[in-house]
């Protein structure tokens, strides 16, 4: 219910601000790979972007969306009594609506295609975050079987040990598959506008620190440094960023990636 009014109010809003985009086209274009017929590429979008895509008929335009949370335990991170994966159930319940009202094919994880929005809804609000992201790899590895192409969105905190999420990501860019990776961020986390001895425990090791001022200072610098070195990482991969605040809406995050999705659409 939540999703529908706010995906209702945003469409209103941002219809009000864009010409011919009466509706969110998710698959109008995708990422051309090596064996496309050339002449399908779409010049005029390369002549914007610099990069190649093909544009698809109306029922190659139908696809899979596969939305992909994270559900290590640093996602149980919470501000504002908002965990990380339940913000991301919220944008998660949105982009599901607009897949169904499209006619694509909505995936979670690695189960079936949902044919009902309920269905799906009721997927999305079980899910749990736990452990390592490690211990979930065969459970991700299983989104790479699918036979077809298809758009897959992951949100993150991108919090890793040993570059395990960006082998996953490369391997469906590989395959050609288009993804999109939201980096959900909490504004007291990136700002670490934490007060002095506060006590921070890794949600995942366990692990404790109190801070201090130069700690303070040295955290949010090498936030900073991290996430430049994440969009670099996939930007190299030619994966879609969109930073997602916790203290901000959820449209935020929306307006960004919708816009990036019809700004070829003319």
């Amino acid at each position: 219910m939540l999703a529908q009014k706010t995906l209702q109010a945003f469409r209103q809003g941002y219809h009000q601000t864009k010409k011919n985009t009466t509706d969110y086209q998710f698959s109008q274009f995708r990422n051309y790979t090596p064996g496309d017929d050339v002449r399908l590429i779409d010049w005029k979008v390369y002549g914007k972007t610099q990069k190649l895509y093909i544009k698809q008929s109306i029922a190659q335009q139908q696809i899979m969306v596969s939305l992909i949370p994270d559900l290590s335990a640093s996602m149980q991170y919470e501000e504002a009594g908002i965990s990380k994966l339940n913000y991301s159930k919220y944008l998660f319940a949105c982009l599901a609506n607009l897949a169904f009202r499209q006619g694509d094919t909505v995936q979670i994880l690695h189960q079936k295609p949902y044919q009902q929005i309920l269905d799906a809804l009721i997927a999305l609000t079980n899910l749990t975050a736990a452990n390592f992201w490690i211990d979930y790899e065969k459970l991700y590895a299983t989104s790479l079987m699918n036979k077809h192409k298809n758009l897959l969105i992951y949100c993150s905190d991108f919090y890793e040990y040993h570059d395990e999420m960006m082998t996953w990501l490369a391997a469906h860019t590989k395959k050609g598959n288009e993804v999109i990776a939201f980096h959900v961020v909490g504004h007291q986390e990136k700002e670490m506008s934490f007060s002095k001895n506060t006590i921070l425990v890794d949600l995942e090791t366990k692990e404790t620190q109190r801070l201090d001022k130069t700690i303070i200072q040295e955290g949010k610098a090498n936030f900073l440094i991290q996430q430049q070195r994440l969009k670099q990482q996939l930007s190299q991969l030619n994966i879609h960023y969109v930073e997602m605040i916790m203290n901000k809406p959820v449209q935020d995050a929306l307006i960004q990636y919708l816009t990036y999705r019809n700004q070829y659409v003319s």
